[in-house]
């Protein structure tokens, strides 16, 4: 596998059609596909229940999504894409 990019990501949580998650390119934010943007915000909510589950305890923010291809750390926004 070869890392073909890193994204700082943000959700666009104003949208008017539910949470639109955005990556940074150079200077500028632009949304992420929908295939993509789907499968971020699935894995976000799992990832917070998980947090109000642990009540307090330490837990890794590292989320492995789309049959590996997707690293995410969501508790620092960032994602790995794989090809």
């Amino acid at each position: 596998m070869t890392v073909i990019q890193l994204l700082s990501l943000m959700p666009c949580i104003g949208c008017s059609s539910g949470v639109i998650w955005e990556q940074k390119k150079r200077k500028r934010y632009t949304s992420v596909t929908m295939l993509l943007n789907q499968t971020l915000e699935e894995g976000y909510q799992r990832y917070i229940t998980e947090l109000e589950l642990a009540r307090g305890q330490k837990i890794s923010g590292l989320r492995v999504l789309s049959d590996g291809k997707v690293e995410v750390l969501f508790d620092h926004l960032l994602c790995l894409q794989y090809f």
